[in-house]
């Protein structure tokens, strides 16, 4: 996978979800922030947006967006809050209602979709941290920290209007044995 941003191997990859632990720890200069979904709104400087669903997408704030550097969606995102990809909507109808962002959009194939040629595919199908944390992993990671990802049940308060988790457990064993496989270190706070 090519990447002509970030030197992912020299730089700690700070991800962030919408689980009870979710903060806004002050960024490092040896560190990029990967936002999951809606936490993009409430990071100071969000980096790479990794998302499944337009639903998400659509609510983020704006001024966030314009911060980032790189945005990671499926080929054939899910429209709206969906669990299921939409076949006629691409990642470019995506980039397309959105030009007015100046960063670069990595698509791959969802593991849930008919692979389109050409895309990467990735293994990880439970939810968006996994694939920010498998496309970190591909793109040659050494160091993983994690906020709101893989404890506790259900939201942070920030996140009003979502509904439970229920495989917390499989999300988090899921990224530890990624992480493991490819020494890659790994901190779940």
């Amino acid at each position: 996978m090519e990447n002509n941003i970030f030197n992912f191997s020299e730089l700690e990859c700070v991800v962030f979800g919408k689980g009870p632990s979710f903060c806004n720890p002050v960024k490092e200069d040896n560190q990029i922030h990967v936002c999951i979904n809606d936490a993009t709104s409430h990071i100071d400087e969000p980096d790479i947006l990794v998302f499944n669903d337009t639903g998400s997408f659509d609510t983020i704030d704006k001024d966030k967006l314009k911060k980032l550097k790189l945005i990671v969606l499926p080929y054939h995102p899910h429209v709206g809050r969906s669990e299921k990809p939409n076949p006629n909507v691409t990642w470019e109808d995506v980039r397309n209602d959105n030009l007015h962002l100046k960063c670069e959009w990595f698509p791959y194939n969802l593991k849930s979709s008919p692979p389109v040629a050409g895309y990467v595919e990735f293994d990880s199908e439970l939810t968006s941290s996994n694939t920010a944390v498998e496309f970190l992993v591909r793109m040659g990671v050494k160091s993983i920290k994690t906020y709101g990802i893989g404890f506790g049940s259900g939201y942070n308060s920030l996140f009003p209007n979502i509904g439970a988790v229920y495989n917390v457990n499989s999300i988090k064993e899921e990224i530890i044995k990624l992480c493991s496989d490819n020494n890659v270190k790994l901190e779940m706070l």
